[in-house]
């Protein structure tokens, strides 16, 4: 079974990044899932690995990243 992703690898995307609104590429994207030794349910995670100038800068959540500048002025 593939799993299909909201974002791909190479996309460009905005990100808030040390108090400012900073454009990035995707370069990874980390999923998995884990049964929870808490809640004994079936937990999922999906990150981004984004990339400013080559540099490695961090992971966000999807909900953290922004296809376009304006889109992330809005959720402000």
């Amino acid at each position: 079974m593939k799993k299909e992703f909201k974002k791909n690898v190479g996309d460009k995307v905005w990100v808030m990044y040390n108090n400012r609104p900073l454009s990035c590429q995707i370069s990874a994207i980390n999923y998995g899932e884990f049964i929870s030794s808490i809640s004994f349910e079936l937990e999922k995670f999906e990150r981004y690995t984004v990339k400013f100038d080559d540099e490695y800068v961090d992971q966000f959540e999807l909900k953290d990243i922004y296809d376009t500048k304006e889109d992330l002025i809005k959720s402000l």
